[in-house]
C-alpha cells in the first residue's frame, strides 16, 4: 500500500458534494472508499473516457461538511491501493489525480487528463494571453479610425468628485471579490490566512506585543510583526467580529490603494475618468490577487506608496511642514504595513528624487532625515527575530518574477506554486506602449521611468527564469542579492509595486490621450476592468472554515497540545506541516487555551512544537511513558484528531494514551476530536501473546534501488521494491510476529540502514520506517511538482509582440514629425 497526503483547498457555499476525477492506465473499475467522522462511504464511480493508454473515472460522494476525509482507491485486479487524506477549506470541490501504474507515478493535477494534457492546457493559457493582446491592439487601432471629439465637448463634473470615485473603487472591490459576499469562512486559498485571522481574533488579549498564551509556557514576543498596521487595526476595531473585520479589510484596502493612485494621477495632470484607469491597474493588480489568495490582508494596503508620491510632489512645489508630514505619514504607513511595502516606498522615493531633480535641492534632504528614524525604529523592532537572516538563492527564484508568471498564474501554478505571479495587465502594457507624454511634466515622466525601472530590475530576483523551475541565465542581481539586507529578501516579486504603479500612471496617461480625442475612448475603462476579471480571482478563491473544537472540560488556565502525524518539508507540492500547525492556532480562537505554537511564524521545523511532536510520537511507537514529556513542557492536555492518523497508527495512539491519560472530552465538530488529561497513576501494561501480521514500508533515497536484506526473530528475507519519482519504497510482509521483535535492515554491501525493535498492534499492523530515523507516524506526502508548459514560443511571442508595439509607436512618431 502506498500512502501519501494531499492538503486540498476545497470550497462551496451551498453543497458538500466532492468530485474526484481519476486518470489511470489501469482499466478495471476502481473502488473509492471515503472515511469521515469515523464512517465509511463508497463513492459512486463512473467512466468518463477510455483512451489508448489512460482511462478517466469520475467518483462522487457527499462529504457531509467533513473537515478531514480519508480516501482509499483500490484496484483489486493488480492489488493496487492509493490512500490519501483530504483536508482544508469547506469540503466541496474537484480533485484531479493521475495514477500512472506502469511508471509508478502518482500525480496531483489542477485539471483532469494525463501529464501531457495538462501541459497542453497550460500552454493554452499563454495562447489566450496572445489572442487577448491582439484584440486590445485591434481595439486601439479601431479607436483611431472612429469619430473625434470636438473641442467644445466636456466630461461630466460628476467624475471630478473625489468621494464619488472612491465609492466606485469600493463597489469594484466588492465585485472583484464577489464570491466572499455569499460564502461562509475565511476567504483565502492558502494557509497564511489562518495566521492573519488568528492575529485579528487574539491580539487584543496580548500584553502589548507579548502573548503569554502561545509558545507556552515562556510566551511569544511578537515585536517582529509582518504588519504593525494590521495589529493596530485589530485593536481599533476589537469590538468587531474578527471574520467580519478580515473581510472588510479585504474590500477596503485595495479600494483605498486604487483611490490614492487615482488621486496622484489627477495631481500630475491625468484627468478623470482616465485617472480611474490608473486606480484600477494599481489597486486591483495581480500582486493584489496573490495577497488575497494567500490571506496576507496587510499586503493589500499599498495606499502608502501613492500617498508618499502625492506629498513629495506637493513638498517640492511648496516646501512646508504640512507636506513634509504627509510624506512621513505615507512612508510610515508603507513601512509598518509590511517590510516589502516599505522597501517599495524607498524605491518610489528614489525614483522621485532622481527624476524630479530633487537631488539638486537642499530641502529634499529633510525628507531623508525624516525617514531615517522611522527606518531605524522598524529595524530595531524586526531585528528581534533576525530580519537579516540569509535566504537561499533558490528560495528567491521561487518568489521572483519569471517570464511565465509575468503574464499571470496558471492552474498548475495555483496548485503548486501558491499562485505567485505578477499578473501584469495586458491592456495596461499595450496602453503604455502607445503613450503620449503630453499632459505631465518631464520630471514626473522621468520619475516614473526611474522608479519603474529600478523596481523591474529587483523584482526578477537573482536570475532570469522561464519559470521557477527553469533558469535562463544569471543576472548581475545575483551579486546584489548576496549583500546584507538584500540577502534577506525571500520574495523579490513583492518589490514590483513601484513598477505596477508606474505602469498604471503611464497607462492612465495613454488612456487620456485616446479618450480625449476619440468619441468611443471611454470604452478603455471597462476594457481595463475586463482585463482584471480575466484573472478570475473570484473563481480561484477558497474559504477556510473558522470553526474549531470547543473544549469545556478544562479550566481556562490549562494548556493544550495538539498531536498529529509528521509531514516532511523536503517534499514538494504540499504545505502539510504548516497547515496542520496553523490549524492548531485557528483552533485556539475557539477553545482559548494556551498552546505551544508561535502563530506568526512559518519556520515550524525548528520550533518547540516539532520537537515535542517528534518526542511524543517516538515515545508512543517505542512504548515509552510520555508523562515526563508533557510535564517538562508544562502541558496539561492533549488534543487529538484521530482522522488525521492512518487506521493502524490511530489504534497505536489511542492505546498508548488510554494507558497514561484519561479521555475527558470528545466531539465531532469541526471533525472528530478527543481531549486527554494525565491520569493520577499509569495503568499497568496488559500482557498479550497475540501474534500479528506486519507489513513494513521502508522509504529510502534513489541510491538504495536494490532489494534490502531483513534479519531478525528468525526472519531472513529481501524487500520488494517500487521505484518512485524521488524515493524507493521497499516493502516487506511478516507473518505471525510476536508483540515485540527486533529487526536489522542492511543493503547488499552490508551497510546497516536501520536496526531496532518494533511493537505491533495485535493481529495486524503496518509500519513506515525511514533509515536513521526509524519507525514514523506520518502522513507521507507524494511529491507532486507542477506540470508547467514547456512551449517557450508563446512566452517569447508575447514579449516580442510588446517590443514590436514600442518600435511601431516610435516609428509612427518619427514619421509624424
Amino acid at each position: 500500500m502506498f500512502l501519501w497526503l494531499w492538503l486540498s483547498l476545497l470550497w462551496s457555499a451551498h453543497a458538500s458534494e466532492m468530485v474526484l476525477y481519476y486518470t489511470t492506465d489501469l482499466t478495471d473499475l476502481p473502488t473509492v472508499q471515503v472515511e469521515h467522522h469515523g464512517q465509511t462511504t463508497i463513492a459512486d464511480v463512473e467512466i468518463i473516457e477510455q483512451g489508448d493508454v489512460f482511462t478517466e473515472w469520475r467518483a462522487r460522494w457527499n462529504s457531509e461538511g467533513a473537515w478531514v476525509q480519508q480516501m482509499h482507491i483500490v484496484h483489486e485486479n493488480v492489488n493496487e491501493r492509493i490512500s490519501t487524506v483530504l483536508m482544508g477549506p469547506q469540503q466541496q470541490g474537484e480533485i484531479f489525480l493521475l495514477n500512472d501504474y506502469a511508471k509508478s507515478r502518482q500525480q496531483l493535477l489542477s485539471s483532469n487528463g494525463d501529464i501531457q494534457t495538462i501541459i497542453l492546457m497550460e500552454s493554452q493559457t499563454f495562447q489566450a494571453h496572445a489572442w487577448w493582446m491582439l484584440l486590445v491592439v485591434l481595439f486601439l487601432w479601431g479607436l483611431r479610425h472612429t469619430s473625434k471629439i470636438s473641442d467644445g465637448e466636456k466630461i461630466s463634473n460628476l467624475w471630478n468628485q473625489t468621494l464619488v470615485v472612491g465609492l466606485i473603487f469600493l463597489v469594484l472591490s466588492m465585485i472583484w471579490q464577489r464570491s466572499m459576499l455569499w460564502t461562509d469562512g475565511i476567504p483565502a486559498k492558502y494557509h497564511d490566512a489562518l495566521g492573519t485571522y488568528w492575529m485579528l481574533a487574539q491580539s487584543n488579549s496580548w500584553d502589548g506585543l507579548f502573548d503569554p498564551s502561545t509558545m507556552y509556557p515562556q510566551g511569544a514576543d511578537y515585536h517582529s510583526l509582518d504588519s504593525f498596521v494590521l495589529w493596530g487595526v485589530s485593536g481599533l476595531f476589537s469590538w468587531m467580529d474578527p471574520l467580519l473585520l478580515y473581510r472588510v479589510c479585504l474590500v477596503v484596502f485595495p479600494a483605498l490603494s486604487a483611490w490614492a493612485a487615482e488621486v496622484w494621477a489627477r495631481e500630475v495632470g491625468i484627468q478623470t475618468p482616465w485617472s480611474i484607469v490608473t486606480g484600477i491597474l494599481f489597486g486591483f493588480s495581480g500582486l493584489m490577487d496573490n495577497a488575497i489568495l494567500e490571506g496576507q490582508v496587510y499586503q493589500c494596503l499599498t495606499v502608502g506608496l501613492p500617498i508618499t508620491a502625492i506629498f513629495v510632489g506637493r513638498y517640492l512645489e511648496s516646501p512646508n511642514w504640512r507636506h513634509w508630514i504627509g510624506v512621513m505619514f505615507g512612508f510610515t504607513l508603507s513601512v509598518f504595513s509590511s517590510s516589502y511595502l516599505g522597501a517599495s516606498c524607498l524605491i518610489v522615493l528614489f525614483g522621485l528624487w532622481i527624476g524630479t531633480g530633487a537631488w539638486r535641492r537642499l530641502e529634499s534632504l529633510w525628507v531623508f532625515l525624516g525617514i531615517a528614524p522611522i527606518l531605524w525604529l522598524h529595524t530595531e523592532l524586526m531585528s528581534a527575530e533576525g530580519i537579516h537572516q540569509v535566504r537561499d538563492l533558490r528560495e528567491m527564484v521561487i518568489g521572483s518574477v519569471s517570464l511565465m508568471n509575468f503574464w499571470g498564474t496558471t492552474p498548475e501554478m495555483d496548485r503548486e506554486g501558491h499562485a505567485i505571479a505578477l499578473g501584469v495587465s495586458i491592456v495596461g502594457l499595450v496602453l503604455a506602449t502607445q503613450v503620449s507624454k503630453t499632459g505631465i511634466s518631464k520630471g514626473v515622466w522621468r520619475s516614473l521611468l526611474c522608479m519603474g525601472g529600478v523596481s523591474m530590475c529587483l523584482m526578477v530576483g537573482p536570475t532570469l527564469n522561464l519559470s521557477h523551475l527553469d533558469t535562463v541565465f544569471t543576472l548581475p542581481n545575483t551579486w546584489l542579492y548576496q549583500q546584507p539586507g538584500f540577502s534577506s529578501i525571500g520574495f523579490p516579486i513583492r518589490l514590483a509595486h513601484p513598477f505596477l504603479l508606474s505602469l498604471a500612471m503611464i497607462a492612465g496617461l495613454s488612456a487620456q490621450h485616446f479618450g480625449t480625442r476619440y468619441r468611443w475612448g471611454w470604452l478603455i475603462v471597462p476594457l481595463v476592468w475586463a482585463d482584471v476579471e480575466r484573472r478570475q480571482l473570484s473563481e480561484r478563491q477558497g474559504f477556510w472554515s473558522q470553526d474549531g473544537p470547543e473544549i469545556t472540560s478544562l479550566e481556562s488556565d490549562k494548556s493544550v497540545f495538539t498531536l498529529y502525524p509528521l509531514a516532511y518539508k523536503r517534499l514538494k507540492g504540499s504545505d502539510a506541516d504548516i497547515i496542520l500547525y496553523m490549524l492548531d492556532c485557528l483552533a485556539q480562537v475557539e477553545h482559548n487555551h494556551s498552546i505551544s505554537n508561535n502563530c506568526l511564524s512559518v519556520n515550524i521545523h525548528q520550533s518547540q512544537v516539532k520537537e515535542i511532536q517528534r518526542t511524543l510520537l517516538d515515545g508512543i511507537l517505542n512504548r515509552v511513558p510520555i508523562r515526563s514529556i508533557l510535564t517538562e513542557n508544562d502541558l496539561d492536555a492533549l488534543l487529538v484528531y484521530p482522522e488525521l492518523f492512518r487506521l493502524t497508527d490511530r489504534v497505536r495512539v489511542q492505546s498508548a494514551l488510554e494507558q497514561e491519560m484519561v479521555l475527558v472530552e470528545e466531539g465531532q465538530h469541526p471533525l472528530w476530536y478527543q481531549v486527554y488529561r494525565l491520569r493520577e497513576r499509569i495503568l499497568p501494561v496488559r500482557e498479550t501473546n497475540v501474534v500479528s501480521d506486519v507489513s513494513i514500508d521502508l522509504i529510502t533515497s534513489k541510491d538504495q534501488s536494490k532489494p534490502l536484506l531483513v534479519i531478525g526473530e528468525g526472519v531472513l528475507s529481501e524487500t520488494s521494491i517500487k521505484v518512485r519519482t524521488q524515493t524507493v519504497l521497499h516493502q516487506l510482509d511478516l507473518l505471525n510476529m510476536p508483540p515485540s521483535f527486533a529487526l536489522l535492515i542492511q543493503n547488499t554491501d552490508g551497510n546497516v540502514l536501520w536496526e531496532g525493535t518494533l511493537h505491533p498492534n495485535p493481529e495486524s499492523d503496518h509500519f513506515i520506517i525511514r533509515p536513521e530515523q526509524g519507525p514514523q507516524m506520518e502522513l507521507p506526502i507524494f511529491s507532486s511538482p507542477p506540470a508547467l508548459s514547456n512551449e517557450r514560443q508563446w512566452v517569447w511571442l508575447l514579449f516580442g509582440a510588446l517590443g514590436l508595439l514600442v518600435v511601431f509607436r516610435r516609428t509612427e512618431r518619427t514619421l509624424s514629425v
